[in-house]
Formats: structure tokens, sequence, C-alpha cells
């Protein structure tokens, strides 16, 4: 069994039920905690793709960076993650000044522009003080760059906008979305490996792969990174 897990998921009975698989690789946006589990785990690491995001924002001068998230238990790993990268640059890391609060999209929801946005307009964004957004999704991200600039904001010069998934279309959003990658294709190719392995060996130990998500710069994040700056992807690498 393959399984995109998260902490508070995995409750007692889940674990037990997952134990009497023979071979079990679990995925995660987080690291998962391994008590009483033989299961192999992989973790698309969100705090990685976070943490390249905030260095960036701060080394092209960006001081009042913000987070445009749903505060559900299954953000709670990502929103700890950029509040603890804004502490390291001695940023304002309140919920106040680090994080803009939406609802959560029921799960009937497709039209996720129109949500985001109305979110936005709902709950004033433009009234907050913040020169960089990192968003919850892409969709989010679209939706906050077509707001900002019907009021004027205009998206990177006032604020810079960053996506989550790197998603195809964003390359044609104006301008091109810069996004953290979850790296889906090494994933997968990572959950095929691991599986060979546990079920030539069922009596395997479970082990961990941590794979680190990646911040990939297109020009809604601002200036293009220089090449000996920091380590970002550009475009399609």
């Amino acid at each position: 069994i393959v399984l995109y897990a998260a902490n508070h998921l995995l409750t007692d009975q889940v674990r037990r039920a997952l134990n009497q698989f023979p071979v079990t690789v679990l995925m995660s946006h987080e690291p998962l905690e391994r008590d009483g589990l033989k299961s192999h785990m992989i973790c698309e690491n969100i705090a990685t793709g976070v943490d390249e995001v905030v260095k960036y924002f701060v080394k092209t001068g960006r001081r009042r960076p913000m987070m445009a998230v749903n505060l559900s238990q299954s953000n709670q790993f990502r929103t700890t993650a950029f509040k603890e990268a804004l502490q390291r640059h001695g940023l304002d890391a309140s919920d106040d000044h680090a994080v803009f609060s939406t609802p959560r999209a029921p799960a009937n929801e497709v039209d996720f522009f129109r949500f985001y946005l109305d979110c936005m307009e709902s709950s004033n964004l433009a009234d907050r003080d913040f020169d960089a957004l990192l968003c919850i999704s892409d969709d989010a991200a679209a939706a906050a760059i077509y707001y900002l600039n019907k009021r004027g904001i205009r998206v990177p010069q006032d604020v810079a906008v960053v996506g989550t998934n790197n998603t195809p279309w964003i390359q044609a959003v104006e301008p091109p979305l810069a996004s953290i990658s979850w790296r889906y294709e090494d994933a997968c190719n990572l959950v095929v490996e691991r599986l060979g392995e546990l079920l030539s060996d069922p009596d395997r130990e479970g082990g961990f792969d941590d794979l680190h998500t990646r911040f990939v710069w297109r020009e809604s994040a601002g200036e293009e990174p220089q090449e000996d700056a920091f380590h970002v992807f550009v475009e399609n690498e």
C-alpha cells in the first residue's frame, strides 16, 4: 500500500491497520512520527522550500513577508516552518504580521481561484502591511496577483508573490508565477524504487527519505537571482 499521510491522521487504529500489510510506503509533507510503524517513509519536506523562499525574500530586500494560508491542522507544519524562517532572519513572525488566514476550501469547491479571490476581498488583504506573499497554492497566488493589480499594487515591484505546487499553467500568469515544487516526478520514482526493494525483501526495515521541496523562481518573485547568491531553481530546471 502507498498512502499519503499526516501525523494527525496516523491514529493508533490506523497504525495497527498499516502494520497488517507486508509492504507499506507512507508519503507526507512533514516528518512523520514513526513509533509503532514498520512502513518506509518519504517526506516531501515543505520546510525546505519555504526556507528557500524566505531567504530569497530577505536577499532581495523584502522585510515584511506574509503567508496566505488556512490554519487547519494539515497546514500547521508549513505555517510553523514559515514563522521559524522569519525568526532566523530577524523578521516579525507574529500572527498579526506573518499570517493572512483564509478559510479552508470546501471539499466540493472547484473554482479555487474565485474562492481565494473572494477571501482576499472580504478580508481586505490590501489593508495589511506586507511586501512579499507566500500562498498556500498556485490558485491562491494567481488570485493574489489579480487582486493586488486591481488595486494598483504592482507585482513584483511593490509585492513579491510566490505560490505552492508549481503547476504547469502558472507560466501563463502575468507575471509568470514563482512557486514551490513538490518534486512529484522524483517522489514517484522514489516510491517505485522503495516498493521494489521492499517487495524483494519483505523483512527489510522501513527507512526514511527526506525529499527537499524547491523554490522555483519566476518573475512574480522579483529580481532574478544571481548565480552565486544562493540555490534556487529557475524556470523548469
